[in-house]
């Protein structure tokens, strides 16, 4: 079934576009600034086929897919794998990474809750949610026109 659900999704996400409006400028203003991961739900061949297409597939230091973790959201471990793995691969020993150093853009409940569950600060986008029921994040946004990105920057220093 699983096979069969992502061959599924396969043929439908190339008769359309999988990113939310703004996403794609807005990752790739980033990329240059921070390390980027992904933490989802999905499986890592739907996940890299959607970075693929885009043509983001070397702008994320780390990915945690579906099979790469026994509890998803809300349990913290996918965002706390993507951390220990940045820290890894890209980070020098003693300049390692916090979670408390670290924004987690999200748009479900169970994503905030997992962020939170993992000492990182969220900012929620409603698109999947109305705004008012993201209010557990630090931030909420209604696309990604909204975001005041060198204000949540400066709340980190």
């Amino acid at each position: 079934l699983i096979a069969e659900k992502a061959k599924s999704y396969s043929e439908e996400a190339q008769k359309q576009d999988l990113f939310i409006p703004g996403a794609l400028d807005f990752i790739r203003n980033l990329s240059n600034k921070f390390f980027l991961a992904v933490v989802s739900g999905a499986l890592r061949q739907e996940i890299e086929a959607w970075l693929e297409r885009a043509k983001l597939t070397k702008t994320f230091q780390g990915i945690v897919a579906a099979e790469d973790v026994k509890r998803g959201k809300p349990d913290p471990e996918g965002y706390l794998k993507a951390l220990d793995d940045v820290n890894r691969d890209y980070v020098s020993s003693s300049e390692i990474i916090l979670p408390q150093e670290c924004l987690v853009i999200e748009d479900s409940i169970w994503g905030i809750e997992s962020a939170k569950s993992a000492g990182m600060k969220c900012l929620a986008l409603a698109t999947s949610y109305k705004a008012h029921e993201l209010q557990i994040a630090d931030w909420v946004a209604n696309s990604y026109a909204e975001i005041n990105l060198s204000s949540i920057i400066e709340s980190f220093r």
